[in-house]
């Protein structure tokens, strides 16, 4: 994985999700635009089979059921060469942000901050002002977002790292209604087993698998780029759903990480808020506070 200092240079703003684009095939494409034109994915779920209808539907409900949850906590781990890069804090789906404290392990000394992200963006807060914030969990996040002021966060677009492509990803992961089922089973979302992980059994599943188009590109892509190679023949996405068909695990495999990335959703609660701070004029389209003056 590259070194934060890389990790969060500036660079170019591009919408890699068409907002017309509905379903979990948003997410799909959504990582097939962040790493278009790389044999950056692989498939998964070898051991599988198509989904019923009655599973499709669980599978449709799960956008939905991270949306109507509210602010949520969510543990993300990025697994790299030396080390893993670990973001610790809470979503929220309702009004499209996240915020949490960030932490790097492996060779040279730990580095630790704070980032901010949405559905274009992010931004990330370091030095003396970020003190502590390798020690932030789940909703201490927000309390130590809020003590910062607008000028500790730099914004900037994201990128083709996977850290990016990750917290990309999730962020499309919830919405206000049900997916289409009938077009999820259609799609090629596939049922991979189940698996209890610390108490809980969940069911395993992928979602749609990357679609190509007429000319033999893949959809999601640049308009006018290159085919991708090896593009997998399953969605590089896994899904675990628990008895209320709640997501509480979504799986990334990108070809250049040594194992899958993880989030992992934890307790939500209606009275966590996300600070307001890190939007106040940074992020390119961040979507704006209710009530907040046009200029």
């Amino acid at each position: 994985m590259k070194g934060m200092s890389t990790m969060f240079e500036k660079t170019r703003v591009r919408r890699l999700v068409p907002r017309t684009k509905a379903g979990l095939a948003a997410v799909t494409m959504a990582l097939l635009a962040a790493v278009a034109g790389t044999a950056a994915l692989t498939g998964g779920g070898e051991d599988s089979r198509p989904v019923t209808l009655e599973e499709a539907e669980r599978l449709a409900a799960v956008r939905f059921h991270a949306y109507e949850a509210g602010p949520t906590r969510v543990e993300v781990s990025v697994p790299g060469g030396t080390g893993d890069t670990v973001v610790d804090g809470v979503v929220d789906y309702r009004a499209h942000r996240a915020v949490g404290g960030y932490a790097t392990s492996g060779a040279g000394p730990a580095q630790h901050g704070m980032l901010a992200w949405d559905a274009t963006g992010l931004a990330v807060a370091v030095g003396p002002a970020v003190k502590g914030a390798a020690a932030v969990r789940g909703s201490g996040a927000l309390r130590a977002a809020e003590r910062l002021s607008s000028r500790d966060w730099s914004p900037r677009a994201y990128s083709s790292d996977p850290l990016d492509v990750v917290l990309h990803v999730m962020m499309v992961l919830g919405q206000d209604r049900p997916d289409n089922a009938q077009l999820l089973a259609q799609g090629g979302a596939r049922r991979l087993g189940q698996r209890t992980e610390g108490g809980v059994t969940y069911t395993l599943f992928t979602g749609p698998r990357p679609q190509r188009d007429k000319d033999g590109g893949t959809r999601g892509g640049r308009k006018g780029a290159s085919p991708a190679p090896d593009r997998p023949a399953t969605s590089p996405l896994t899904y675990w759903l628990d008895g209320q068909d709640r997501l509480g695990r979504l799986e990334v495999r990108l070809a250049s990480l040594p194992r899958p990335a993880r989030v992992d959703f934890k307790d939500s609660d209606t009275k966590w808020k996300l600070p307001q701070k890190p939007w106040q004029g940074l992020m390119p389209g961040a979507p704006r506070a209710p009530g907040a003056a046009r200029t």
